[in-house]
Formats: structure tokens, C-alpha cells, sequence
């Protein structure tokens, strides 16, 4: 099993992200992304774990997230990053934690 809580990641320009997959029964997998993610933004292959500060920069990709021993578990994301929402809604909670429960 590999998930995350979400398939859709809304940012924002300043906008720090930590997003942890939940998986079970993939011992000492490597995790892959195609295609990258925008500037900013990490992907830890031991973990899964995006993280990093959204940058301006206009962006909205669909990207796949998979265990490389098994290619079958693809998780679809798809991220959209945009100055309004962070002026918007982000000054007061500019922290993005999205945790899968599991």
C-alpha cells in the first residue's frame, strides 16, 4: 500500500510544504516522481516526502509518485501553484502539513 491524503495540492507562492505518503510493505523501496517538481519543491526518494518553499513561479502539473520495486503502486498527484491564494488565505497559515492517517 503507498497513498496520500490528497491528489491535488493547491500552493501558494511562499508557502512551505511538508506532504508524507503512508505506505506499508515496502521495505527499503526507493520512490520515484516523473515528471519534476516545480522550483522550490523536494522529493525524497527514501521517504516519499515532498518538501520545500514555493516559489513564484505560475505552475499546475500532473505528476506520478511510485515505489520503484513496484510500478503498479502509481499515486497520481497533480499541483497547481498561484500568487493569489497565499495573499488570500496563507498570511495567517502559511504551513502546509499534510500527514496520511494510517
Amino acid at each position: 500500500m503507498f497513498s496520500y491524503s490528497t491528489t491535488f495540492l493547491d500552493l501558494a507562492y511562499g508557502q512551505d510544504v511538508l506532504f508524507v505518503p503512508t505506505y506499508r510493505g515496502l521495505v527499503d523501496s526507493v520512490f520515484l516522481i516523473s515528471p519534476n517538481l516545480p522550483d522550490g519543491l523536494a522529493f525524497d526518494m527514501t521517504t516519499g516526502i515532498i518538501s520545500g518553499t514555493v516559489v513564484p513561479v505560475d505552475y499546475q502539473g500532473e505528476l506520478s509518485i511510485y515505489p520503484e520495486q513496484r510500478r503498479a503502486l502509481v499515486f497520481p498527484l497533480t499541483i497547481r501553484v498561484s500568487p493569489r491564494k497565499y495573499y488570500e488565505c496563507c498570511m495567517r497559515v502559511p504551513y502546509l502539513h499534510i500527514r496520511s492517517s494510517g
